[in-house]
């Protein structure tokens, strides 16, 4: 019979619990690197994600914001291969890393750049064919890992590669299941994430009193801006435990031939060994042994028992107490409370005591003894100190109680929000809200640029004035944030079983954008095929 073999390498739930105590140990250095390289380029990404969605100018801008943006993704790459390799100088035990010429710092620039640019396009073509997906993901995060490595041993971008997908081959099993692994954790954060938005959104609205953006519209968190933040605050949580995770496969796969990981461990067991002996002999050693003490009596190691046996956590043990009477709920309902108010007066007289009335004991005590004072005189003080400090606590529940009593009869005022007029709305800008008029308001406005021959204008505020009648019957919640693509998704999932209504915003969406966003002229025929979408979408809606 052949002996089961013995497993030499870690299992996928130990390599990730090595993992995370890798992070507890890498040091304040490493977390600058992450978190200085990613926090630019997430916010610099959010707002491009932001302005290229909804700025009506987004053409004019989008070549100068998605350079300055790859200028960040480099520098993010270039940050997260310095914290690699905190990360593996930290499983090798080297508290200084080696200097890194200015060549090497030029190609760890370029060849972050140059590899890096190929994972948008190659990762999502690898997750099509799905076999080599799991091999690119870690070359790409083996790159992070390894470059300054193989720059200080002299290498180029060509032997980063080589390293990066030759170690991508270690553990194939084990790197599928990291991955899912990892997935799952990283679907965990998110909907914790999503979760703690609403939680926290409620929670100030409760506490202060004043509506936010998500109170007043819980439809915003399925907006495109909102996932995108909370996908980026996912990553910049989950990428350091992504990192650790494969610095550990590079260091053990790298360790097969250097033997690198048996010489760290033989390293941290002599130097525990020297820590041992020097602790040995730094202990004194004693000629005379303590004389024992005596061992207690019988009667007083049986009141020790006792009272520990009274204690709260003993109480389980102990036979319930039989009643000769019963005495009525409500009577035992108030020595019940008797006799918690007992016990709190008992602890609050034991905290004293063993707190402040010690203090100024033991501190009149010195005095006394400094000053030559007798023992009587220090026993009057102290029972004068007691006797002021419980005198002191009950003005201090006195007045307590008066303040509480003054709040509860005084009743805020009623505020009466005075009557506004009508804002001046400028339809050109970008920030006009539906709701900050009423429907009828936007359609006299339409009526107005209709007259005077602007028919894009009128467009617009007729537009507003459909968003604004899909508001008030609850169909879409109107918010500043959103597109007209998450009106559309809202409207579609609301009213789904009314195909008319759907169909007729649908059209209506497509027009303006075409027209508002595309800057193209409106005719009058335009507008007239709008005018009736429109009305359509008032028959329909109100029998929604």
């Amino acid at each position: 019979m052949s002996l089961p073999k013995k497993k030499l390498e870690n299992s996928l739930i130990d390599s990730l619990e090595e993992a995370t105590e890798l992070l507890r140990r890498v040091p304040v250095a490493a977390w600058t690197w992450w978190f200085g390289g990613s926090l630019p380029f997430i916010v610099t990404l959010l707002h491009f994600w932001n302005d290229m969605s909804r700025s009506a100018s987004a053409w004019d801008k989008v070549g100068t914001d998605a350079f300055v943006l790859v200028l960040l993704f480099v520098f993010m790459k270039v940050c997260h291969a310095c914290f690699g390799d905190h990360l593996l100088r930290q499983l090798r035990d080297e508290e200084v890393a080696p200097p890194l010429s200015f060549r090497g710092k030029v190609r760890l620039v370029s060849s972050q750049a140059l590899i890096h640019a190929f994972t948008p396009w190659l990762l999502p073509l690898a997750l099509m064919a799905m076999l080599p997906f799991s091999w690119a993901y870690a070359s790409f995060h083996n790159v992070s890992i390894l470059s300054l490595q193989v720059l200080r041993e002299g290498g180029r971008t060509r032997d980063i590669l080589k390293l990066a997908v030759r170690q991508s081959h270690y553990r194939a099993k084990q790197n599928h299941g990291l991955m899912l692994l990892l997935l799952i954790f990283a679907s965990i954060v998110f909907f914790g994430l999503f979760v703690g938005t609403l939680l926290t959104s409620s929670l100030a609205t409760s506490f202060t009193g004043s509506q936010n953006f998500i109170s007043r519209n819980p439809w915003i968190m399925m907006s495109t801006g909102v996932w995108a933040t909370l996908i980026c605050a996912t990553y910049l949580i989950c990428g350091p435990l992504v990192k650790s995770a494969y610095a550990l496969r590079c260091f053990y796969g790298l360790s097969r031939k250097t033997g690198e990981d048996l010489m760290v461990k033989f390293k941290r067991a002599v130097a525990a060994s020297t820590s041992l002996v020097l602790l040995l002999l730094s202990i004194p050693s004693y000629t005379q042994a303590q004389a024992p003490q005596a061992p207690p009596q019988a009667e007083e190691l049986e009141q020790q028992i006792k009272e520990v046996l009274e204690q709260d956590e003993f109480q389980w043990r102990m036979p319930r107490e039989e009643r000769t009477s019963d005495p009525g709920w409500i009577k035992g309902f108030v020595e019940a409370i008797a006799q918690s108010l007992r016990d709190f007066s008992k602890w609050m007289e034991g905290l004293l005591e063993d707190g402040m009335v010690a203090w100024l004991k033991d501190w009149l005590g010195r005095m006394s003894k400094d000053n030559g004072s007798s023992e009587k005189g220090l026993s009057s003080w102290t029972q004068s100190v007691e006797a002021i400090l419980w005198i002191v606590l009950g003005l201090l529940l006195v007045a307590l109680l008066v303040i509480l009593f003054r709040q509860w009869r005084q009743l805020p005022p009623a505020v009466v929000a005075p009557p506004t007029d009508i804002p001046d709305i400028n339809l050109e800008s970008d920030t006009v809200v539906a709701t900050q008029l009423p429907e009828n308001e936007w359609l006299r406005l339409a009526q107005e640029k209709m007259a005077s021959g602007d028919y894009r204008l009128a467009m617009r505020a007729l537009f507003l004035a459909t968003l604004a009648h899909l508001g008030d019957r609850k169909m879409v919640a109107i918010s500043r944030w959103k597109s007209n693509g998450d009106y559309r998704r809202e409207l579609g999932f609301r009213a789904r079983e009314n195909a008319p209504l759907r169909d007729a915003f649908d059209q209506s969406v497509r027009v303006f954008d075409y027209a508002w966003y595309g800057w193209h002229d409106v005719s009058r025929e335009m507008l007239d095929r709008f005018v009736a979408n429109h009305e359509t979408i008032l028959t329909h809606g109100d029998a929604q």
